[in-house]
């Protein structure tokens, strides 16, 4: 039953969310799944991976978004390209390595041989298409996204056209501060994401993945060992703001907490500047004493960029949904080049964080896993996603929505953009 219907004994699902409820089929139901990679993932914007990763030219690096395969090129000419990794003759993957270098792309099956800007080089036995040479330039090229832009390195896809996807300046305005506070902490202004990635399959949809890393009602009781190992740090009603950003993008903000007892870098564990030294004279050089100070005072981001990539303070997280009811994790620390003395401590907290062994991830990983077989039990008939929302307060031109630490403002917020950008080929079903 296709779910943009009225199921379940006549109950408009899709008008539950603009009274803050929600329809448990919407974290299993693999018919709205399939809705969910066409209207989302492959007609509006998702992330694809950064500049960095294919810092030199002849590099490229192997890429999927639900179920996608891509390939990400920086060709000798220095330019960025996205790239569908799969044959235009039979279909064969053309990369199959994580990562590589070198000028060409060779498929394994007939021998057919790619540019990195996509441009078919040659292939065996060419003369038996009487005309290859026109071919080589048009149809035989690898296939390319409708639309590629990059901000701040960080590249972006709307992997097919449709006619109704946002434009990438409305998708991007809400969460360019985001970003931009992300980059000020770098002292010649890029990240570096090279460091590898941590790997998680977690059995559960993709947007409970999603709407939970800004979820910190449930850090007290979900995260008691690292309440443990940082007593005092997380309280879900005092001197943090959730946030809806726009566009379903969402926010944590945890500048209030982070600048409470003026100790720089409570995003690193609040480390001393003489241990860091080398890192902070190169943002004092970059951004003068006193700016650099309030730079490192409030520290990155917290920010989920809907709908697959999360800015986790100093790490990079991606959400690839694998199945309706399973999503790949993926987490890569940020690194500053060339900062070995502050890199050295992200890396070390990413991995207490974020590795299997981790004091986030494990437990965010068995609530998942808990949500999705509960999910299937018929009563209640709704989630409730209602706390917190006669605090909520707009602010700002933009009229962003903020409240307080606990409030569920960013999972309403996420929830309503989700509803347009799924009922964006059905006008007539958006009455609530």
């Amino acid at each position: 039953m296709n779910i943009h219907r009225k199921i379940d004994r006549g109950s408009d699902v899709w008008g539950g969310i603009a009274r803050h409820k929600l329809s448990p089929r919407f974290y299993w139901d693999p018919e709205l799944y399939k809705d969910e990679l066409d209207l989302i993932f492959q007609t509006t914007w998702v992330y694809v991976g950064h500049e960095s990763e294919v810092g030199e030219p002849k590099t490229f690096v192997r890429k999927k978004v639900a179920g996608q395969e891509l390939i990400l090129t920086r060709s000798s000419d220095g330019e960025v390209h996205v790239l569908f990794n799969r044959c235009t003759h039979r279909g064969s993957l053309v990369c199959n390595a994580d990562k590589g270098e070198g000028g060409l792309l060779r498929c394994m099956y007939h021998g057919w041989v790619f540019e990195l800007d996509g441009a078919l080089r040659g292939a065996p036995r060419s003369d038996a298409y009487s005309d290859f040479s026109q071919r080589r330039t048009t149809d035989f090229g690898l296939a390319k996204p409708a639309a590629t832009e990059i901000y701040g390195g960080f590249i972006f896809c709307r992997l097919r056209e449709d006619g109704t996807a946002p434009s990438f300046d409305d998708f991007i305005a809400p969460v360019r501060p985001s970003i931009d506070r992300l980059l000020r902490l770098s002292p010649n202004g890029k990240i570096d994401l090279t460091a590898g990635r941590i790997g998680h399959i977690l059995h559960c949809n993709w947007k409970m993945a999603v709407e939970s890393q800004v979820d910190n009602y449930h850090v007290n009781t979900v995260h008691q060992s690292l309440k443990e190992a940082i007593p005092n740090a997380f309280d879900p009603e005092e001197d943090l703001y959730v946030r809806h950003l726009g566009a379903g993008h969402t926010e944590l903000d945890f500048r209030p907490q982070y600048a409470k007892d003026g100790r720089l870098m409570q995003w690193v564990g609040a480390v001393k500047e003489d241990r860091v030294r080398g890192y902070v004279d190169a943002l004092n050089a970059r951004h003068g004493a006193e700016y650099a100070r309030q730079v490192l005072l409030e520290g990155p981001p917290h920010v989920v960029v809907f709908p697959n990539l999360f800015l986790s303070q100093m790490n990079i997280v991606v959400f690839d949904p694998i199945s309706a009811e399973q999503t790949a994790m993926y987490t890569t620390p940020v690194f500053f080049e060339g900062m070995d003395d502050i890199n050295d401590r992200i890396s070390a907290q990413c991995s207490g964080a974020m590795g299997p062994a981790g004091l986030i991830i494990a437990d965010d990983a068995e609530i998942g896993d808990r949500n999705r077989v509960a999910l299937h039990t018929s009563f209640p008939e709704w989630l409730d996603i209602s706390r917190g929302r006669d605090r909520e307060k707009s602010e700002g031109e933009d009229a962003q929505v903020s409240s307080w630490g606990g409030d569920e403002t960013p999972q309403r917020g996420m929830w309503s953009a989700y509803r347009d950008l799924m009922l964006r080929r059905e006008p007539a079903l958006r009455a609530v």
